[in-house]
């Protein structure tokens, strides 16, 4: 997608809204990643590179700012009453249709359908892009709580693939991606 296709930036659902990380954003991120660590390092393989100096986090949001500018990735808070309470986003990770959606909770905020809220807020946001027929969602075949995303959702399972890159692969996981798509026709439109 080129920049006129932009992944949008903000979307709100229920209590929460889920818009992109900004400079302006920079030491609450870096706070919440902070306070999640533990609880993120057995299912995020990316936390292996924590803590990050502040300045490196600076160098990395600017980095999700410029990719987004130009037609990338959408990285995304998730907020509550101005707190964040996780972290979303809509990737290129090679579909040939549509982006696909990651996600972490805090872990003081788990079990109150943050996840799925804001996976059904990205899926709205991004079925509404020209281009976009399907939005993706995947899992370690091992992650239960993230496999009750899609299933909530009515996504509809591909079946598992093998990871190819093993630094892709957190400790907990086996390296085993489970796979769901929601195909533009078959996502109901948002409730008015």
């Amino acid at each position: 997608m080129g920049s006129v296709d932009r992944l949008p930036e903000e979307t709100s659902i229920d209590d929460l809204v889920v818009r992109r990380w900004t400079v302006d954003d920079l030491e609450a991120l870096h706070a919440a990643i902070g306070e999640n660590v533990e609880h993120l390092r057995p299912r995020m393989p990316w936390i292996a590179e924590e803590p990050k100096p502040l300045a490196g986090r600076r160098a990395l949001v600017q980095g999700w700012s410029d990719a987004w500018a130009n037609g990338g990735d959408v990285v995304m808070g998730i907020w509550r009453e101005g707190a964040v309470v996780g972290a979303t986003g809509l990737h290129h990770r090679g579909w040939p249709d549509g982006p696909e959606i990651g996600f972490w909770v805090d872990h003081r905020h788990l079990g109150q359908g943050i996840a799925t809220r804001s996976s059904r807020a990205l899926t709205d946001l991004a079925l509404t892009l020209a281009g976009v027929d399907a939005v993706y969602l995947t899992h370690d075949r091992t992650n239960l709580a993230s496999r009750r995303v899609p299933e909530k959702l009515g996504y509809t399972w591909l079946g598992e693939a093998a990871v190819t890159d093993p630094s892709k692969v957190a400790p907990a996981d086996d390296g085993v991606l489970g796979r769901w798509r929601m195909a533009r026709a078959d996502w109901p439109p948002a409730a008015p």
